[in-house]
């Protein structure tokens, strides 16, 4: 995957990256987050190892993240951004 996903698709919206192993919920809190028109849902992910997957190929403003996702552990996110820079 390249760096000109959708996620450059809209450059005036603030990017969210949605990480929640239940689809339903998922849906559930996309809908709330893109109530806001400023902020845009450019990837929903149901493991944290497709976290870091996008995370590698395409920028992000926010992480949404599940506590419960699989795989979850604070210091790998954190060890991520710190990585990247961000």
């Amino acid at each position: 995957m390249s760096k000109t996903s959708s996620a450059q698709a809209d450059t005036n919206s603030i990017q969210v990256l949605l990480g929640c192993s239940s689809s339903i919920l998922g849906e559930g809190i996309k809908k709330l987050i893109e109530e806001d028109s400023e902020l845009k849902v450019v990837q929903k992910i149901t493991s944290l190892l497709d976290v870091f997957e996008h995370y590698k190929n395409t920028s992000v403003d926010i992480f949404v993240v599940e506590y419960e996702l699989p795989g979850f552990e604070i210091s790998k996110i954190k060890n991520l951004i710190n990585k990247n820079g961000n």
